[in-house]
């Protein structure tokens, strides 16, 4: 990197660049990583039924609550995937293999436990 490479590398210098920078990366995730836009497109559709079946306030923040929960953890699934392969090289190494394979365990949790809540909140509106 020369002397003329204007790219950020300290810290941020104000809450509005913080922020930019926050909505880059909610960008980014969005237009690189399938599972989160499969995952954001579930909950979009969750929102719909709880539309629908018209939740209580305490069911809407549970509801919500899980949703972020899962697309938080596709974030963080994203992030490690991406520091792993910069630290690998592009080289096969077991516990590269083991962190990509712990990181999206967590997203698969998150995923169960938000649909076996799913299924408690509108399982009760449906019987």
């Amino acid at each position: 990197m020369d002397s003329k490479d204007k790219r950020q590398i300290s810290k941020n210098h104000s809450y509005i660049q913080s922020f930019q920078h926050a909505l880059r990366g909610l960008v980014e995730v969005f237009k690189t990583e399938r599972n989160f836009r499969f995952h954001l497109l579930i909950g979009i559709f969750v929102v719909i039924l709880g539309i629908i079946f018209k939740l209580s306030v305490v069911e809407w923040a549970i509801i919500i609550g899980c949703i972020g929960a899962v697309l938080i953890a596709e974030i963080f699934n994203t992030v490690a995937e991406t520091m792993v392969n910069l630290a690998c090289e592009g080289k096969y190494h077991p516990l590269a293999k083991r962190a990509k394979d712990l990181a999206a365990g967590g997203v698969l949790t998150s995923g169960i436990i938000a649909a076996i809540i799913g299924l408690i909140v509108f399982g009760s509106k449906i019987i």
